[in-house]
């Protein structure tokens, strides 16, 4: 029998069935009726690169069905599906089948540097005084967070709160070596100045509904360019991102009070690194993750 508990709180599930898994997670939560009930939901995926999902690096189909499922049955009002990659969207549905999937559940999906964005301004940003974020971001009335769970060479992780990056602005008409991460773009800040305090700034401007990491394939060692697969068959989910990448960071081998967006998202008020889980203990699952640059203890 799955035990509810309140918004605050972080669900963790470890299954071989990612719809089970999923499932479990979000009913620990009370239920994904709470969050999607007649509103308009952005689901915000990692398409980060073009990456098949068997690497661990992007949104797993499968999951991204059982969740879009799930947010019909409980009364979601309009579904879109969209990221902003660092690389051309046309290379990266070749390789994963993310709008078909969105699409086959009656979703639209949308590549988000090639919508209409805003500049939001920040008032005492850490960093930045603004951001440029896709407007059907800032429109929509519920966003949810399907993250991915994996190390970063810049960050050390990426989880739901760097994740939101491709809300920002990323996109140019110049494409270098076929990516355009580095074209004029807000995004390209985030690179150029205090990557962990652009992050805290960018999640002050955007907050989701509902956060939830996939690790059933996560990703360790370089990622995202050339990180090894980990089954890790978990689900972290919460309303509360800085305790859902917290608690993700302990599964992972890493404190993350070592983690500086992290540990300054709780300081910015965020949310807390030490929250009350429910679902599977996490000492049980802790899998230690080969950071970026050094070597891979687990093939």
């Amino acid at each position: 029998m799955i035990r509810r508990t309140v918004m605050s709180t972080v669900a963790i599930r470890k299954s071989d069935s990612r719809e089970r898994g999923l499932l479990d997670a979000l009913e620990m939560l009370g239920g994904l009726r709470r969050f999607v009930d007649g509103k308009r939901v952005f689901v915000k995926v990692n398409l980060c690169l073009a990456r098949a999902p068997e690497t661990g690096g992007t949104v797993d189909p499968e999951v991204l069905a059982v969740l879009l499922k799930e947010c019909r049955r409980c009364g979601a009002d309009e579904l879109v599906v969209g990221d902003g990659s660092a690389v051309e969207m046309a290379t990266v549905l070749k390789v994963n089948p993310v709008q078909q999937v969105a699409e086959a559940h009656g979703a639209k999906f949308v590549d988000l540097d090639a919508e209409p964005h805003s500049r939001v301004r920040l008032k005492r940003g850490l960093i930045l005084d603004g951001l440029v974020l896709a407007d059907r971001v800032l429109a929509a009335e519920a966003v949810i967070n399907l993250a991915k769970m994996k190390t970063h060479g810049v960050a050390t992780v990426t989880l739901s709160m760097k994740g939101l990056m491709g809300c920002v602005l990323g996109g140019g008409e110049e494409v270098r070596g076929g990516y355009r991460w580095w074209d004029v773009s807000d995004r390209r800040k985030f690179h150029t100045k205090d990557i962990h305090k652009a992050i805290v700034d960018l999640n002050t401007l955007v907050t989701p509904a509902l956060n939830i990491v996939d690790g059933f394939l996560a990703q360790e060692g370089d990622s995202p360019f050339h990180g090894l697969t980990v089954p890790l068959h978990a689900f972290v989910a919460g309303a509360d991102r800085v305790a859902a990448d917290a608690t993700c960071c302990r599964l992972m081998g890493i404190r993350p009070e070592t983690i500086g967006h992290i540990a300054l998202g709780e300081q910015a008020g965020l949310g807390t690194m030490k929250p009350a889980t429910v679902g599977d203990d996490v000492a049980a699952l802790v899998r230690p993750f080969s950071l970026p640059g050094k070597p891979t203890p687990h093939r």
